[in-house]
């Protein structure tokens, strides 16, 4: 588009360029003719103001063109900031998806562990009810330390499940994030489309002009 642009301002430049040429003879020839017919003085005043209105036209067009690449480059920006905010929530996403499964495999763990524990202490259980008189002590000694190993797995599990609940939290957040950003990005492409479309509008009032300007040369 910009390549374009050069072009047809190039063009103008050069259209530009060939009416001073013709403004500067027909000068020359006023000189000569003046007193002889006063409508090559009126066509002479006509050429020049149509040199003027080219002049700001060109001026015109010139800032327009400048401000339009100025919109574009802006949103092409802001597109590429919010795609890159929406691929860094995907992948933090990943990872909060990674680690809940990590803990929900470790908390399985410890459930079966305090399965396996449970299932030991009714074991102890029935053999030392078999022999209570002889091992009371030991027997005692094997519970303290199976309750205490039981209320460290409860402990573990109570601290997974907080966990889990937090990561739950934060992907429920990251998701929201997620959800925001993919709408910032549609109506970034919405901008963009309705900046394309009035580019299209503005190339043809272009051409209608340029046209205009070339039926009165």
């Amino acid at each position: 588009m910009c390549r374009t642009l050069e072009d047809q301002l190039s063009e103008l430049k050069i259209k530009n360029d060939e009416n001073v040429r013709q403004v500067n003879d027909i000068s020359g020839q006023r000189a000569r003719l003046l007193t002889e017919n006063g409508e090559f003085g009126r066509q002479l005043e006509e050429k020049e103001g149509l040199v003027s209105q080219l002049t700001r036209g060109k001026q015109a067009f010139t800032q327009q063109v400048e401000e339009m690449k100025r919109l574009i480059e802006e949103e092409v920006k802001a597109k590429n900031a919010l795609a890159h905010g929406v691929q860094s929530a995907r992948h933090d996403c990943d990872l909060l998806r990674e680690q809940f499964e990590e803990e929900q495999e470790a908390k399985a763990e410890l459930q079966r562990g305090m399965s396996k524990a449970n299932s030991e202490v009714a074991q102890w259980r029935t053999k030392y009810e078999t022999d209570a008189i002889q091992r009371t002590e030991e027997l005692e000694e094997a519970k303290k330390k199976l309750a205490q190993r039981l209320q460290e797995a409860e402990e573990t599990i109570e601290a997974t499940n907080s966990k889990c609940a937090s990561l739950e939290k934060t992907k429920q957040r990251l998701q929201g994030e997620v959800e925001d950003l993919m709408i910032d990005v549609e109506r970034a492409n919405a901008m963009a489309a309705n900046l394309d479309k009035k580019q299209r509008n503005f190339d043809k009032v272009k051409m209608c002009f340029l046209s205009a300007t070339c039926d009165q040369l």
